[in-house]
């Protein structure tokens, strides 16, 4: 069973996630901005859309279809997104695996 039942609880949990993010590891959010780069998390299970716009500071998170073109694209599960946000998962992790 998802974890997530709608794609407005899965935004309000990531923006929770995010926000804690930028406060708790500034480093991980100021490399994001040297890189200069605009994306998208495709996610499914539900479905929805995360954007991240670290293009200029403070880095933006936006929620829902967004008519921009993305430097970086990624499609994964929400439930392995909330594992790699809190830590459960790596990103490497989850991208050797599939």
């Amino acid at each position: 069973m998802a974890l997530f039942a709608t794609p407005e609880q899965l935004y309000g949990v990531a923006a929770d996630l995010f926000g804690r993010l930028e406060e708790e590891r500034p480093q991980a959010v100021a490399q994001l901005v040297r890189a200069r780069l605009l994306v998208r998390l495709a996610l499914s299970g539900p479905p929805g859309e995360i954007w991240i716009h670290g293009r200029q500071r403070p880095v933006q998170v936006r929620f829902g279809y967004q008519r921009l073109h993305p430097d970086l694209e990624a499609q994964l599960e929400a439930d392995t997104l909330h594992q790699i946000l809190v830590g459960h998962l790596s990103l490497i992790g989850a991208v050797s695996d599939g």
